[in-house]
Order: C-alpha cells, then sequence, then structure tokens
C-alpha cells in the first residue's frame, strides 16, 4: 500500500499527485469508500471551523514564480511565501535564502509524517534562521505543533535557530 513511502520528491505536490495519490482514477461517483472519506474530511474540516481552530482563506492560495536577487526563481504556494521572500530580498542583512530547504520527519498520529519548512535564511554573520510561515489561526494546530517541535529540536541540533512568522511578522 505504501510502495512510494521512501521516495524523495521535489514537493508535497509531487509526492501525492497524479498516481502518487491514494484516490487516483477512483471517482466518489464509483467508489462509496472515497465518497465516505471526502465526506468525513469535508465534516472534519468544518467542524474545525466552527470551533475557530481553522481560519479559512477569502480566496484560494496565491501562487507563482517569485525572482529573487537572493535565492533565483522560486515558487511560492500562498502570498505569506510570496510576503516573506520579498521581505527578506529587501533586508540588507539577508545574504541568501533557500526555499524548502530540507524534511523534517516527525511523529502525528502514531506515524511518520515528513514537513517541509518554507525558507533557511543565512544573514551577513553567518547565522541561520529556518523559518516557516502560517496564519495565527493555525499556530495551535495539533499537526503543526508537532512540525514545530520536530523543527526546534532539529535546529537545535544544528545550530540553527527556527521562527514561525505569522501576519504580525510579514506586516499582513
Amino acid at each position: 500500500m505504501y510502495k512510494h513511502r521512501d521516495a524523495e520528491f521535489c514537493s508535497l505536490k509531487c509526492s501525492t499527485g497524479g498516481k502518487f495519490n491514494g484516490a487516483y482514477g477512483k471517482k466518489a461517483i464509483n467508489d462509496p469508500a472515497v465518497a465516505e472519506k471526502g465526506q468525513k474530511v469535508s465534516k472534519a474540516l468544518t467542524e474545525r471551523m466552527l470551533r475557530g481552530e481553522l481560519i479559512t482563506p477569502k480566496n484560494k492560495h496565491k501562487s507563482g514564480h517569485h525572482d529573487s536577487p537572493k535565492a533565483g526563481r522560486v515558487w511560492y504556494r500562498s502570498s505569506y511565501e510570496q510576503k516573506l521572500y520579498q521581505i527578506l530580498d529587501a533586508d540588507s542583512n539577508v545574504v541568501s535564502y533557500v526555499v524548502e530547504p530540507c524534511v523534517i520527519k516527525f511523529m502525528f498520529n502514531d506515524s511518520v509524517k515528513r514537513y517541509v519548512p518554507d525558507a533557511l535564511v543565512t544573514y551577513n554573520l553567518g547565522v541561520q534562521k529556518l523559518i516557516e510561515v502560517k496564519p495565527i489561526g493555525l499556530i495551535n494546530d495539533p499537526v503543526n505543533v508537532a512540525k514545530r517541535d520536530a523543527a526546534i529540536i532539529a535546529c537545535a541540533n544544528a545550530g540553527i535557530i527556527y521562527e514561525c512568522w505569522t501576519q504580525k511578522e510579514l506586516g499582513i
């Protein structure tokens, strides 16, 4: 069932898209299991929104390319990531940054998951920061807490600072 679990992919989208998607080739109209899973997901998201744990965007996520003098041409998957890259490019203390620089494995619900942080930033004095951007409403989501805890440990072991930027840090 998990024959591609140890494969390396360029992004989460690549690892869950096309033939790697468990529902590939299946349609809810033809497969009751797929329809039931969709209903469970919809119900769970609705419950989280009603409890105020999940803030949904008014528009779909913004994505595109950002041409950076410090990182080259990078892809952003949200307006938050785009704003982060603009801030890093404008900061004279930033020497360079790498987008989605590594994979950090973490445990969640008794299984190993993969987390890809947004950027690894190198500053003038050689200080490095691993930065993740998140909406304030998602900071305390259990899976994000598990990701953050794993990233803090990985960064401490590597001598890197970990920061999670929200609307406040991004000035949004």
